[in-house]
């Protein structure tokens, strides 16, 4: 063998003066392997073909081949490097998957356990450089008769100027007649259910029995019906930005958009935590306490006990956030206690207790990432020692399940309420991120449950006369800057423009969401008045095409605003409040802008301090406050509406 080494080194010695030692197995002389994970290549004596690990070179072929050694580790870069992925490569296997791929898979009904033939499965692969996205592939295939699919491993081959890296990839599996399955956010199952009643109205992504988590080869797809009740608008959402699989869900938009139109906005509720008799248990107290409920906000809600016989207070409170916030958030929490204390609740719990002393009140803080929520505590002091309020915070945790979210009642002057359905009946419960999951794709999750606002939606449809509302797709091909800032995010978890450049008004707010939570050092969020002058801009643009361009632009940025950091309030909280203030009347909003729209959608300033001409006899008016007010009135005037309109151009009407 060292005969055909020209420099005398037998070919584990060649390998041993390689700097890749600490990434490679090397055996003996006589039987010897190679394996190189970062480069896919596994030479082995046997001369074994491995199909997963790549290339197969017999111990003959490879002592020829020396040169070829030489070139593949001496030119790193020449080959686009693949990260580490989040998913294991069999059922059973604890070897980490591979993001290049193949994937196979079994698609199959849920509720019979029959295949599902016909399913069309997508499979994302993106590939980054310096933290930008430089190119993004796309695979598609159909289930055969037996659900099966397969999706040949991603060749890379790109020129040297564009390499980049593999970060990640998603799998999203859509049949018509089936709930949407996406590898990244299958995870985290919601249900909808009608209060009182008990029946899951929408089971978005829960697995079936067995089924945990995604995995490359042999993976199960269980598919759930698509059944009376379940909601259009949550079933989209794991497909928004995904280009290939938007035409079969066109008129899924169409009951998406309907859907919203008709909700009411969502607050948190809390009230099953803690409830009287485990205050009466735990403090071992026999009077009855008075139990006063605090009012409701969409991330906060919090109710006190009152034993009025000594005046021993309970407070209990739980916010909701993104996961990711949680720890910092917790961290701003405490910064200016000086004397604290941290308690385990138990190997039970994936928490701490943070346990210090103010104004009487003795405190306990813990934060749960996975579940997106920060629990109080508080107790006089007198009544409770840290004994105690650790068996408060443990019934607490142990009751968080109990959370849910509850709809609204929409405003009955500008929505109907859903026909067989009262106004506020239904809520939904969150379900726990998984430890194997990352929490930017929960939060990415979460994001698009809080942005399928139905405040925002019916705004949209109305000031920009988006028929879809938050489902309409916003042409972009001129925002360079847009476009550019949207490549730099992973493409399994944004929502990219298509070949014609355009991204659906939902996408756009999203990708602004996780633009700002992934770098948040590398620009500031902006201030809430600069989001306020984008829409304003778009509003009295001129044609719909420009308008476009500047409201893809403002949505971005409302976006990251909402996600900003803040002491006080969360992101369904922040969301609310700068929709509040876009309809809502302040003082000092005497004077403003009008604008008349006309059927074929162009725009035209009106002048306030004469009269204006004569007006086309449909339309509508636009009205644009120096507050960030933003308000739309039909034309010919209405009569119940008639107090609203501008004096001088109620003599116009035609």
């Amino acid at each position: 063998m060292q005969n055909m080494l020209s420099f005398g080194l037998s070919v584990p010695q060649l390998v041993q003066r390689m700097d890749y030692l600490s990434d490679m197995d090397v055996g003996s002389t006589d039987s010897f392997s190679v394996v190189h994970p970062s480069k896919h290549l596994y030479i082995g004596a046997t001369g074994r073909f491995d199909t997963k690990r790549g290339y197969c070179v017999s111990l003959k072929n490879a002592t020829k081949s020396w040169i070829f050694l030489l070139f593949f580790f001496a030119f790193p870069a020449c080959s686009a490097s693949v990260g580490r992925s989040g998913f294991r490569e069999f059922p059973l296997s604890v070897r980490p998957g591979n993001l290049l791929g193949p994937f196979h898979g079994t698609v199959r009904d849920a509720g019979t356990k029959y295949a599902v033939q016909g399913a069309r499965v997508f499979v994302t692969w993106d590939l980054t450089r310096d933290g930008r996205s430089v190119r993004t592939e796309e695979r598609m295939v159909t289930t055969d008769i037996n659900g099966a699919y397969s999706v040949p491993a991603l060749k890379l081959t790109p020129s040297l100027r564009r390499q980049g890296a593999l970060t990640g990839v998603r799998v999203v599996v859509f049949h018509p007649d089936y709930l949407p399955y996406s590898s990244v956010s299958l995870p985290f199952p919601e249900s909808i259910r009608e209060a009182g009643a008990g029946a899951t109205l929408l089971e978005g992504g829960q697995q079936s029995p067995g089924v945990t988590e995604f995995v490359q080869l042999d993976n199960l797809v269980m598919l759930r019906k698509v059944a009376s009740g379940q909601q259009a608008n949550r079933r989209v959402l794991p497909l928004v930005g995904l280009e290939a699989v938007q035409g079969f869900i066109l008129e899924d938009y169409y009951r998406a958009a309907l859907e919203l139109q008709v909700a009411g906005d969502w607050t948190l509720e809390a009230g099953k935590l803690l409830m009287a008799e485990d205050v009466q248990d735990i403090l071992e107290r026999e009077d009855v306490p008075r139990l006063i409920r605090e009012k409701s906000r969409p991330d906060l809600s919090g109710h006190t006990f009152l034993f009025e016989m000594d005046r021993t207070v309970v407070t209990v409170r739980a916010a909701s956030m993104l996961g990711s916030t949680v720890a910092p958030r917790l961290a701003a929490m405490l910064q200016d206690v000086e004397s604290r204390s941290r308690l385990s609740l138990g190997d039970e719990f994936d928490a701490d207790l943070w346990m210090f002393t103010h104004g009487g009140v003795r405190y306990g803080v813990s934060g749960l990432p996975r579940d997106g929520l920060i629990l109080l505590i508080g107790c006089s002091e007198e009544a409770c020692r840290p004994r105690t309020l650790r068996r408060l915070m443990r019934k607490v945790v142990s009751r968080k399940r109990e959370i849910f979210f509850s709809e609204a009642s929409p405003d009955p002057e500008t929505t109907a309420a859903p026909e067989g359905r009262p106004a506020g009946a239904r809520h939904y419960t969150p379900v726990s991120c998984p430890p194997d999951v990352d929490l930017r794709t929960a939060d990415a999750v979460e994001l698009g449950r809080i942005f399928t606002h139905p405040g925002l939606h019916r705004w949209l449809q109305e000031v920009y006369s988006l028929p879809l509302g938050l489902y309409e797709p916003l042409a972009i091909p001129r925002a360079e800057w847009l476009r550019a800032t949207l490549d730099g995010l992973p493409a399994v978890l944004a929502a990219r423009p298509d070949k014609r450049g355009r991204v659906r008004a939902l996408g756009l707010v999203l990708d602004g969401a996780l633009h700002g939570l992934t770098n948040p050092d590398a620009e500031p969020a902006p201030e809430v008045g600069r989001v306020r002058l984008w829409f304003q801009a778009a509003a009295s643009a001129r044609t719909p095409e420009l308008r476009a361009h500047l409201l893809a632009h403002a949505l971005f940025h409302l976006g990251r605003w909402v996600v900003a950091p803040d002491a006080t309030r969360g992101p369904r909280s922040r969301l609310q409040a700068i929709l509040g203030s876009f309809s809502d009347a302040t003082d000092g909003d005497s004077r403003g802008r009008v604008f008349f729209e006309t059927p074929d959608g162009v725009r035209q300033p009106l002048s306030l301090e004469a009269p204006p001409p004569a007006l086309p006899a449909a339309g509508k008016l636009i009205l644009l406050w120096p507050a960030g007010r933003i308000a739309t009135l039909p034309w010919p005037v209405k009569p119940e509406l008639e107090p609203r309109y501008p004096l001088l151009l109620l003599r116009q009407e035609p």
